[in-house]
């Protein structure tokens, strides 16, 4: 099929109008076979459709401030060219994927990807380019990929009911586009977080933050499971229902994780709680990061052995039992082959049950689950066998690797710290009668856009005789 051909047969160009085309279409490639065109180019030009239609028909709610130009859709164009998709891709799976290891890789398409989830990846893998230029221009594109994710349709989809076998086909779809809603979702919010303006930031806050949330809440935090799933032998449909399901509990995890860090590092009131966590714990990261149906069947054949997977555990019913006693040394080797994503989610969940007991009424039993929990994470974690400790740093392999969740012990400590204090200052108020009522003493300052307090809280550390380091 001819370049023209092409053309005409995309329903994304069916409102461009013809002075648009003839700008953004060089003449030669009109007459092009399809053996001749980088198939990523179909995409660049979608892209710019896209960016076109954001910026020409901007409402009051807009959050689109360039306007369009002949310099900009130049910029556009050389931005998201073929050779750009390819190399900020790269950019991407080395550098920002192990903080969200979530989406399917072997899947992934770039010529198939949904045009916001494929956008975002691209900014971030810009922002993260060792070229300047290229983190420069891509700060040009953050509002509209902003716009264009949170205008998805999926936002205002209705849910739909667990299918029968015959519909598994159209149901698994489904799911996969609100995924990728979800995904595009967090994506933007991380981006624009650290990248964004003052006002983007703010925007993420108060309003973007709370929208992926409710998505999450909408998708169903307990259908991300693997319950449908059996492990009766590999095939290409078994392999897509794993890798659809599993990018779900992964995905609705990170949305957990987001809202978490606001609460650490902000002092931002949660918006979703330890008790609703019911997705299913992430499997291991060989079984995701797997090139085929056979090689992701071998990676779970171990996994399937152990509680986690016999029993569907939710993230909720494995803080539970951190926090409800201590672990014999058994259940401790057992609870550490969760790995190191489950793991970097029980020790934030913790951290959310502390922000809850700082802002009420409490007594030292109070403290008492929290302190368990963090007493057996500590254990389990120095009984795990990290699994990218056998992944070399080479950039081909760097996406196999943790980012953010290799600190989580640095979280176990923070959380100890935060402990420690709601325990002195029961002390102290305890002691001293005179003393303001602790509904009535200063409190700290909530949804702060700095990290003062935390800073100030490490910086207390040296001062607190805690022991039994980790």
């Amino acid at each position: 099929m001819g370049w023209e051909r092409f053309l005409t047969k995309r329903p994304w160009t069916t409102n461009v109008s013809g002075s648009f085309l003839s700008q953004t279409v060089e003449p030669s490639m009109l007459h092009m076979g399809s053996e001749e065109v980088d198939p990523l180019t179909t995409r660049t030009f979608e892209i710019l459709h896209h960016f076109h239609s954001l910026t020409a028909r901007k409402t009051d709610k807009s959050v689109v401030r360039l306007d369009w130009t002949e310099e900009v859709e130049s910029l556009c164009r050389l931005f998201f060219s073929p050779s750009n998709i390819t190399r900020f891709l790269g950019y991407f799976w080395s550098l920002w994927y192990p903080n969200c290891p979530f989406i399917h890789r072997a899947s992934f398409d770039p010529q198939s990807a949904p045009p916001a989830l494929l956008c975002v990846m691209l900014v971030i893998g810009a922002c993260l380019s060792p070229h300047p230029d290229d983190a420069s221009t891509a700060r040009m594109w953050l509002d509209c990929v902003e716009e264009l994710a949170f205008s998805d349709s999926s936002f205002s989809e209705e849910c739909t009911s667990a299918p029968s076998h015959a519909i598994l086909d159209q149901y698994l779809e489904r799911k996969k586009k609100r995924l990728e809603c979800l995904q595009m979702a967090y994506l933007v919010c991380s981006l624009q977080k650290r990248e964004g303006s003052t006002e983007a930031r703010n925007r993420v806050r108060r309003y973007r933050h709370a929208t992926m949330v409710m998505l999450a809440r909408d998708i169903g935090l307990a259908t991300a499971s693997h319950r449908e799933l059996s492990l009766d032998g590999p095939s290409e449909t078994w392999w897509r229902q794993f890798a659809i399901e599993e990018g779900l509990i992964r995905t609705i995890t990170y949305v957990f994780l987001f809202d978490a860090a606001f609460t650490i590092f902000h002092n931002s009131p949660p918006r979703m709680v330890v008790s609703e966590l019911k997705m299913e714990t992430a499997c291991p990261e060989a079984s995701f990061q797997a090139g085929s149906a056979e090689e992701c069947f071998a990676a779970l054949e171990g996994w399937k052995q152990t509680i986690f997977w016999r029993r569907h555990s939710s993230i909720v019913s494995v803080v539970k039992g951190l926090c409800q006693k201590e672990l014999t040394a058994e259940s401790a080797d057992e609870y550490s082959k969760m790995g190191t994503l489950n793991l970097f989610t029980a020790v934030q969940c913790i951290h959310s049950l502390t922000f809850h007991l700082q802002n009420s009424i409490i007594f030292e039993s109070t403290l008492l689950p929290v302190k368990t929990g963090l007493e057996n994470w500590r254990r389990i974690w120095n009984r795990r066998i990290p699994e990218d400790q056998n992944v070399p740093n080479h950039p081909d392999t760097l996406w196999k690797k943790f980012g953010h969740a290799s600190y989580s012990a640095e979280l176990w400590h923070l959380a100890r710290i935060i402990v420690q204090k709601i325990r002195d200052d029961n002390a102290d108020v305890g002691e001293d009668e005179n003393s303001a009522p602790v509904l009535e003493r200063p409190r700290k300052r909530y949804d702060n856009t700095d990290m003062t307090d935390v800073n100030g809280l490490i910086m207390e550390y040296r001062r607190l005789s805690l022991g039994g380091g980790i």
